[in-house]
């Protein structure tokens, strides 16, 4: 891949000398891979107006003409869903620069994403949010580690009074310790942990709390090339419910899924949902069957994109 993409920015040197011409060659975050057939907008970076827009070839590439030296420019994937559209990127162009790399989603990748596999430690009984974050975040380039987005989260052990189990609410805090099998944590937590570490690190990327939406929509993000993190059944089994707890300081009380899963979204083809598993790696499950589950789960998901 490195090779490959070497050839295409030495191309882009010799072909970008032209006066007041730039080639852009889009690109996948992470893994490098060429993104072809997305359009590439070039924008005006002091009204922000569109000026053209063209899609990339087979090599990922568009050449922009009759650009102005010293002029500020945007640049910005406007193929993909409103949803998942990527932050513009911005430059001034002189008449040195020749080319531009710009990483964006890979819509409509067959093969799946390249998110990291990141392994849940045998001493993490409960912590597939955890790992499912930590892979997401590594896929962009935040070097966050499983310790420190466990530290980071919102968290409230159980406690048992009067007889009765207590807990906080799973959308508020991690419930209970992900180092036992009684760990629960649902999207929002996990929403508020990424936004803290993606300030802590710089990273200029957005998160969504997908949750509560429509199949349609789900997979609109998913062919759109954005990792989602979901909360669905292992092995998209029939749900299973345990026992409820209270609800720390109401008359409330919550019930868990039992064989709830964290995992990582990472692609769809042929009928097949690609997802990453905290303790498996890849594996695939029959579109509808994922989606059936996932509603039935709580419908429960975090976005992170650029």
């Amino acid at each position: 891949m490195k090779k490959v993409l070497f050839v295409v920015l030495l191309s882009l040197i010799v072909s970008g000398c032209a006066e007041r011409q730039l080639e852009v060659l889009s690109v996948e975050f992470s893994s490098g891979a060429v993104v072809e057939d997305v359009d590439i907008a070039l924008l005006d970076g002091e009204t922000e107006e569109v000026i053209e827009t063209k899609r990339a070839d087979e090599e990922g590439r568009v050449t922009f003409t009759d650009l102005k030296h010293n002029h500020p420019y945007m640049i910005s994937n406007a193929s993909l869903h409103e949803a998942v559209l990527s932050h513009p990127q911005r430059f001034t162009y002189t008449k040195e620069m020749t080319y531009i790399v710009f990483e964006t989603h890979y819509a409509y990748n067959t093969q799946g994403l390249a998110v990291p596999a990141m392994i849940a430690p045998d001493s993490m009984k409960s912590g597939s949010a955890i790992v499912s974050l930590t892979s997401v975040l590594r896929y962009y380039d935040v070097p966050a580690t499983m310790k420190e987005i466990y530290e980071a989260m919102p968290r409230t052990d159980f406690t048992v009074v009067d007889g009765h189990v207590q807990g906080p609410h799973p959308n508020e805090q991690f419930a209970g310790d992900a180092y036992t099998e009684n760990g629960y944590v649902l999207a929002q937590p996990v929403a508020a942990t990424a936004v803290q570490l993606l300030k802590k690190y710089e990273a200029a990327f957005s998160v969504y709390n997908a949750s509560n939406l429509p199949n349609e929509e789900i997979m609109t993000i998913i062919r759109s090339g954005v990792p989602i993190i979901a909360w669905v059944t292992k092995d998209v089994a029939d749900v299973q419910q345990g026992k409820p707890w209270q609800i720390r300081n109401t008359e409330e009380t919550y019930t868990p899924i039992t064989n709830l899963e964290t995992v990582v979204i990472i692609g769809e083809n042929a009928g097949k949902i690609q997802v990453l598993q905290s303790r498996e790696g890849i594996k695939k499950y029959d579109t509808n069957r994922f989606l059936e589950m996932f509603q039935a789960s709580g419908a429960q998901a975090v976005v992170i994109r650029k």
